[in-house]
């Protein structure tokens, strides 16, 4: 529901959400994100598919800055809050995020999303639905502001191939914006996930992909993360990221 303009939500976590080491983590909280921005545009019937259907556009997610402090298992459920922060731009819409577990902070980030018509591929302003600027907070997630950083391939090294699936794909008919989460969590073998845990992310989409195109995961070594992207056949960049890992204790 949404309470002075907060989508709050109670999550019981799954076993399949989980990481191989049974802990829920960043993959996890980057689908909680998904699902309490989804559940906040439901609630005014902005969601995906009613925007699709009534207005003739869709909604698409250009970044993502998530930190994750603390990584949880099933004891406890958890509170998610997420709300609409003001911003200048006439087209974004930047969702706010934070999950806690019985008052302490697991993890929070922001999003940034616009909408896109879709007979004419052009980015729509938020009027087109009836968005009620309004709603928006003057609040917003301070430690996950989002930065400037290279999505060049350029001395990335080529890690694996990836083939689109059909279940790779929403309702959009391009790959799901969290679907290249586990394609760039991939890039890293599990010798190396035994000793290291991903703490930070911040993932920009730059192009989509469709149905059988086959992709390639390339990473490069930063100071004090990883740059990882995903190469599209023509060679241009369609996501890129920096993860920021962490020693597991």
């Amino acid at each position: 529901m949404v309470e002075n303009g907060v989508f709050k939500s109670i999550k019981d976590q799954q076993f399949r959400e989980a990481d191989a080491d049974g802990y829920i983590g960043m993959k996890a909280y980057l689908e909680y994100f998904q699902d309490a921005a989804s559940g906040y545009m439901h609630a005014y019937d902005w969601d995906n598919i009613t925007v699709h259907e009534k207005y003739g556009v869709g909604w698409l997610l250009l970044k993502y800055h998530m930190i994750m402090y603390s990584r949880t298992l099933y004891e406890n459920k958890l509170d998610i809050e997420c709300w609409i922060e003001k911003n200048r731009h006439p087209a974004a819409i930047i969702f706010n995020l934070q999950i806690r577990e019985k008052g302490k902070l697991l993890a929070e980030g922001r999003l940034e999303s616009c909408l896109m018509d879709m007979s004419s591929g052009r980015i729509a302003r938020p009027e087109v639905i009836g968005f009620d600027k309004e709603l928006a907070l003057d609040r917003k997630v301070e430690n996950a502001e989002f930065t400037r950083f290279s999505a060049d391939a350029d001395g990335a090294e080529p890690v694996y191939e990836h083939v689109v699936r059909y279940s790779d794909l929403d309702n959009n008919d391009h790959v799901n914006n969290l679907n290249y989460m586990p394609m760039m969590q991939n890039a890293f073998d599990a010798a190396f996930y035994k000793e290291h845990v991903l703490q930070e992310m911040e993932i920009q989409y730059k192009k989509q992909c469709v149905y059988g195109e086959t992709l390639k995961i390339c990473k490069k070594k930063e100071e004090d993360s990883y740059r990882v992207l995903v190469v599209k056949e023509d060679g241009s960049v369609a996501a890129v990221a920096l993860m920021k890992f962490g020693r597991k204790a």
